[in-house]
């Protein structure tokens, strides 16, 4: 199922390929720039662009405790069905669904 994904396929060569870019750039990229000047960029672009990732920070926060509270649930019910499965007795569990952890 995972096997056509980009960096799950069955040979490393992307990974050690992303990770020698990535050890280039971060070691010869300091030198490259060294004699540069740096970008004037707008105070208000710095503020937007920071509080944009604060907010997209959050959001992604919120959906993943969301979706591990989910698994969660699903786990619980899941265990509640086997209990009510193994036992028979389903007016029992759906009744007091609190007496289940």
């Amino acid at each position: 199922m995972t096997r056509d994904w980009f960096l799950v396929n069955n040979t490393p060569v992307y990974v050690w390929a992303l990770t020698a870019v990535y050890l280039s750039i971060v070691l010869f990229g300091p030198t490259y720039m060294r004699h540069r000047k740096p970008c004037n960029v707008p105070l208000w672009f710095i503020a937007t662009y920071n509080l944009g990732c604060v907010l997209l920070s959050m959001y992604m926060t919120v959906e993943v405790k969301r979706a591990a509270l989910k698994v969660c649930m699903y786990r619980r019910v899941e265990w509640i069905c086997i209990a009510v499965c193994s036992q028979g007795n389903v007016s029992t569990v759906l009744s007091s669904p609190e007496t289940h952890p």
